[in-house]
């Protein structure tokens, strides 16, 4: 097989990457906000702030790689190159 022929098939890999590590930050942000909200629901007590900043630390950098894993992903499969390596 080209590797014309084969860019279908890297296509749908490299989507399938994308919904695989969307579905992964989506674990990990609700982790992160059962974190943030336990921060909250216990803030009468001393060192309630550090499951919150963990949580926002977490959710944070989760969606800041996924997004720019995702738009790498992205322009890589709208590269008009007769390569395209994943």
């Amino acid at each position: 097989m080209t590797g014309q022929e084969l860019r279908p098939l890297k296509r749908w890999a490299a989507w399938a990457c994308i919904l695989i590590a969307g579905l992964v930050t989506g674990s990990i942000c609700f982790i992160a906000l059962v974190s943030i909200w336990e921060g909250f629901r216990h803030i009468d007590r001393s060192g309630s702030w550090v499951p919150m900043m963990a949580g926002i630390l977490a959710l944070g950098l989760s969606l800041w790689v996924y997004i720019q894993g995702a738009r790498a992903f992205h322009r890589r499969l709208n590269r008009r190159d007769d390569l395209l390596d994943l």
